[in-house]
């Protein structure tokens, strides 16, 4: 219900990461509900074997899109119900299997209750991304870790499953290897912290050791390569944190959004957790504590994490943030222990819900005596201010003047950029693309530049980032506001036609008169060399180049 009443408050126009997956899900639908099964299988097997961003977080949902529709409600009901559910009850388990020396048990529902109450599983869920599918395996991987010793008293199916458990989670989410690679070196020290202080079975220890690590080993590696082999070669020689650096920040800008993210609640109960299972040297929730900052340590060093970014780190302290549950359930009984447990699950939605509600719900009078206490970041329902303005500029592009043209947009901010004009109006979407969005990542299309019939973009490069990294919208829109320019002479203004966004900048259409001439080509490659000097012209594109 929740969901669907988020889902409701929103405006359509649902671009980049948040449409990615949906576009995907949909893709997928209409190829099987025509019988398309070549296209279908070609789809699966090019995405799975090339693409950071593959299809196998959509393909367990397709049954569910083919009973009652490819919708966004369907989608993200979808994400609740298959990924979202699931991945909190493997927390729960994990939770339980860290705490259960500790005094009486944790409820299971108790602790699913404050689990499913934590707002960042559900903000990059509602906003449409499936990052949380990944905490499914990764989370039964920890768990078989946990309930075995650190592998030390694993067989040999409970080692080949960790293996497998590690590469679905990497294969439903690429990011997510940065939290594999955390789990297995935590494992790798626990472990051989326990073999070397072993006394008269260190031999054996050691045996099982190598046993068990070589099995998982070969259990995760193996389907890898069979089935990502050339997405790891490229990865191999991608260097991320280099293309993805205009996302980076400070180190202490990064914490304080992930404080902001969490609240002071979460974090509080986190820090907490982490101290009293230092004191009392509880291993397991040692083991979830470096897990999860090794985590982090390690993705950090490519991008400032974005909120589906930070699943794995916040899934592994959350056995910390539960040890107050602990406490709730040792001491208390009978009736007093059931209104403990709703007097805490009544506060902590107080304090979470807000942080992913609509404007109504925020500013409630009922609430404010927990506004100190909920997250100073929020994630409402998905709305694009501008909303009645792209409208009225899609009717434009919809008339007979426009048919069968190419039509290019210079923009790249939540208010215009090429994925929301696509997503609203499928008609037009094949002929809208964009030159690029982020600079060392994209690069500049020249070709689509030069060749487009329209150009639209804005007064002001609209830009999502500051503009040293977006200098492939910001070179080409001031060259077209440029008579002089070599680019603008080919391009005439249809100032009769412009379009006022919600932030104040104007839309304006340009309309090819002329092919773009050579000296225009080269003023571009020019111009962006001065930027990046070792950019290069290649195969209709300047940009840096890739092995």
């Amino acid at each position: 219900m929740f969901g669907a009443a988020y889902v409701g408050h929103e405006t359509p126009g649902y671009f980049w990461d948040y449409a990615g997956y949906h576009d995907q899900y949909r893709q997928l639908t209409e190829e099987l509900r025509r019988g398309d099964w070549p296209n279908f299988l070609a789809t699966i097997t090019s995405s799975l074997q090339t693409s950071d961003y593959n299809v196998s977080p959509v393909l367990p949902l397709l049954p569910i899109s083919l009973l009652v529709g490819d919708s966004r409600l369907a989608y993200i009901l979808s994400l609740i119900l298959l990924y979202l559910i699931p991945a909190s009850i493997i927390l729960v388990l994990l939770i339980q299997e860290c705490w259960k020396g500790s005094g009486r048990g944790i409820s299971f529902w108790l602790a699913l209750g404050c689990v499913l109450l934590y707002p960042m599983f559900w903000a990059p869920t509602l906003r449409g991304y499936p990052d949380i599918a990944a905490l499914i395996p990764m989370g039964l991987a920890g768990l078989l870790i946990l309930r075995t010793n650190s592998m030390l008293q694993a067989s040999v199916r409970q080692s080949l499953w960790i293996g497998l458990l590690l590469w679905c989670t990497f294969l439903l989410r690429r990011h997510f290897a940065y939290s594999i690679v955390a789990i297995i070196l935590v494992t790798l020290s626990f472990a051989g912290w326990q073999v070397v202080f072993a006394d008269g079975i260190r031999n054996t220890l050691l045996g099982r050791f190598l046993r068990n690590t070589l099995l998982a080993g070969v259990a995760l590696l193996l389907p890898a390569l069979i089935v990502q082999g050339p997405l790891l070669q490229k990865i191999l020689t991608t260097s991320y944190g280099f293309i993805y650096s205009a996302y980076q920040a400070e180190t202490g800008e990064k914490l304080v959004t992930m404080y902001e993210r969490n609240g002071p609640i979460w974090t509080l109960l986190a820090g907490c957790g982490a101290l009293y299972a230092t004191r009392i040297r509880n291993t397991k929730a040692l083991f979830c504590l470096c897990v999860g900052l090794l985590s982090y340590a390690f993705f950090q060093h490519t991008q400032a994490p974005g909120i589906h970014h930070t699943l794995p780190f916040v899934f592994w302290l959350a056995p910390l943030a539960a040890w107050p549950l602990t406490l709730i359930n040792a001491q208390a009984t009978g009736r007093r222990r059931a209104g403990l447990g709703a007097l805490l699950l009544g506060l902590l939605s107080a304090v979470s819900l807000p942080v992913l509600a609509w404007t109504d719900i925020q500013r409630s009078p009922l609430l404010s005596w927990s506004k100190p206490l909920q997250a100073r970041a929020t994630f409402p329902p998905f709305r694009i201010e501008s909303y009645p303005v792209l409208i009225d500029l899609v009717k434009e592009l919809s008339v007979p003047e426009y048919t069968d043209k190419q039509i290019l947009i210079l923009a790249s901010s939540v208010e215009l950029n090429p994925s929301i004009i696509a997503s609203l109006s499928p008609e037009i979407a094949p002929r809208v693309d964009g030159a690029g969005d982020v600079d060392l990542r994209d690069g500049f299309a020249l070709k689509k530049a030069l060749s487009a019939d329209y150009i639209i973009t804005t007064w002001e490069p609209s830009l999502h980032l500051p503009a040293k990294h977006q200098q492939v919208v910001v070179i080409p829109v001031r060259a077209l506001f440029d008579p002089k320019n070599p680019l603008a002479k080919s391009y005439e203004r249809k100032s009769h036609r412009s379009f006022r966004l919600s932030d104040g900048n104007t839309v304006y259409i340009f309309k090819r008169t002329s092919l773009p001439s050579q000296e225009a080509s080269s003023w571009l490659t020019a111009e962006f060399r001065k930027h990046y000097p070792s950019w290069e012209r290649k195969d209709g594109k300047i940009g840096p180049h890739q092995p």
